[in-house]
């Protein structure tokens, strides 16, 4: 799977092996379906590892691949030096002569290819479009409304920049490349049937005005067929122009096998899939199951973002010097004296496990904790240390990446932060680990004025609350056994997509308590 931006930067270069693709081809079929006149095509195909596979399995069975077969296959690659190892391999590999005029050097997703096939098979790139190149980003904003996967180009701005790209080259090939009624067969991040928000338009099952359907689901699980690659993955076969059916046949890959399972969604039929034995019971459990009301401000939220500043915010321990200031330590032992009253404990993993949690680290937050705003700079010249110390680090703050926090320092507040607001001082929290874990285990963290905890980053997600009794109530309905089974059952244990907000939100009723 490979794309190239317009900065010439390959990215997601990392190829399918040729024993896994000959696998795809063997499974599904493709090669019998191909013997008797299908075309087949693979968009960034690399070093055309799916076409090889065909040959492979054609030598394999005795067939003898002649030109009108060769004829019968296609492929776009936008790598120059890819597509020249392909032909090199044909010759020197299988002395074969394949069609030039069939394996294209362009990229794929702004390419106006006339490619129309029977199959379509591939591993496109996997890359969140917020970490692409800034000038390919703004070619690809047009592609990804075109295709109806973002309302606007504007919502790449947002919660839509973690949609991932292999979503866009999945969906142009459905809708652009594959004959009515043909089927695909794509290698892509399992986020985009398990993860919620970015990739809900992706589930809507209706793209570029074609509708299509997942047939089937191959989760690989810990069997990493992929070198270096951590994201959790599997093989999703599509029909085109077929509707969307629950449950999906859903196969996880384990010691003995290959162990079957059902996925359907449990709430809106754009939801995550759910993954169980028994889908039915699952969403008989999920009807049961009373959703927990919340206000609508304490909706949850993740923790304070530094934006790639801890270094500059984010402090190992503090010490009091008097009623107004602390020496504040960082992970260089490197000391600095800090007004007291804008250093919050920073929520660690351990503090999960104590009855009482003890602030290990702490967060710098320069900020109003009544309005949740960021001190103005007068406000801060009126306070010498804190002052002194964030001009010191006055370069590394103005020189962040990021859509979000370049229009906080174009505004001329370059010692905010992302995810501060009102609610980040309400003196409850029920915080958890939304990063990495296994099991969802809610705890309330509460205290004021200094004392108010913090969550970290995309680790930690929390519901602010300004009543203890409140939180109690709410800690307790999170504690239902039906919600860790409704987390597991999407498979996302131990991933950064464990428990984050939106997910959890599923689970909660709000409630409007202003009027």
């Amino acid at each position: 799977m490979t794309q190239t931006s317009s900065e010439q930067q390959p990215i997601g270069a990392v190829m399918t092996p040729l024993k896994w693709a000959a696998w795809v081809v063997k499974k599904n079929q493709i090669f019998e379906h191909w013997m008797k006149g299908a075309t087949v095509f693979e968009p960034t195909a690399g070093e055309g590892n799916f076409l090889e596979a065909l040959i492979v399995v054609a030598l394999e069975n005795g067939v003898r691949v002649r030109r009108d077969m060769l004829e019968r296959l296609f492929a776009i690659e936008r790598e120059e030096r890819f597509v020249a190892g392909f032909f090199a391999r044909m010759r020197e590999r299988y002395r074969l002569d394949f069609p030039e005029r069939n394996f294209n050097t362009q990229d794929f997703i702004l390419s106006e290819n006339s490619v129309r096939a029977d199959i379509v098979v591939g591993n496109p790139p996997w890359q969140n479009f917020s970490d692409l190149p800034p000038l390919y980003k703004e070619r690809l904003k047009p592609q990804f409304s075109k295709y109806h996967l973002v309302p606007d180009p504007q919502a790449l701005l947002l919660g839509s920049s973690r949609i991932d790209i292999a979503s866009l080259i999945i969906a142009k090939s459905l809708t652009v490349n594959l004959k009515k009624r043909g089927s695909a067969y794509f290698f892509m991040p399992l986020s985009i049937l398990l993860n919620d928000s970015a990739h809900r338009a992706f589930r809507s099952y209706h793209l570029g005005g074609v509708h299509f359907a997942v047939t089937e689901v191959y989760d690989f699980n810990n069997n990493r067929i992929f070198n270096g690659i951590s994201t959790r993955y599997g093989l999703a076969c599509f029909k085109r122009d077929d509707k969307q059916r629950f449950p999906i046949p859903y196969f996880v890959h384990e010691e003995t096998g290959w162990s079957r399972r059902l996925a359907r969604p449990i709430f809106g039929t754009d939801d995550p899939l759910s993954i169980t034995d028994d889908t039915l019971e699952t969403v008989r459990a999920a009807k049961a199951f009373q959703k927990i009301e919340v206000p609508l401000a304490s909706r949850p939220r993740q923790g304070a973002n530094t934006c790639g500043a801890n270094h500059v915010f984010v402090f190992d321990s503090i010490t009091k010097c008097n009623d107004k200031t602390a020496v504040a330590r960082n992970r260089a032992n490197q000391e600095v004296v800090l007004p007291s009253k804008y250093l919050f404990p920073l929520a660690a993993k351990e503090n999960f496990n104590q009855d009482e949690p003890v602030g290990r680290r702490f967060v710098l937050l320069p900020y109003h904790t009544d309005t949740g705003k960021p001190l103005e700079a007068s406000e801060i010249a009126a306070e010498p240390e804190l002052h002194d110390y964030l001009h010191s680090q006055k370069f590394a703050l103005q020189n962040r990446k990021g859509v979000l926090i370049n229009v906080w320092i174009a505004r001329g507040y370059w010692w905010a932060l992302l995810g501060v607001g009102p609610y980040s001082f309400a003196p409850y929290k029920i915080m958890w680990e939304a990063y990495g874990s296994k099991r969802f285990i809610p705890k309330i963290f509460s205290g004021g004025g200094e004392r108010v905890w913090q969550g970290n980053q995309s680790l930690h997600a929390y519901i602010p609350l300004g009543n203890y009794t409140r939180a109690k109530i709410i800690e307790k309905g999170l504690r239902h056994p039906f919600v860790q089974e409704y987390l597991a059952s999407q498979r996302m244990e131990g991933t950064c997509n464990w428990a984050q907000p939106g997910r959890i939100g599923k689970l909660l009723e709000f409630v409007d308590e202003c009027g």
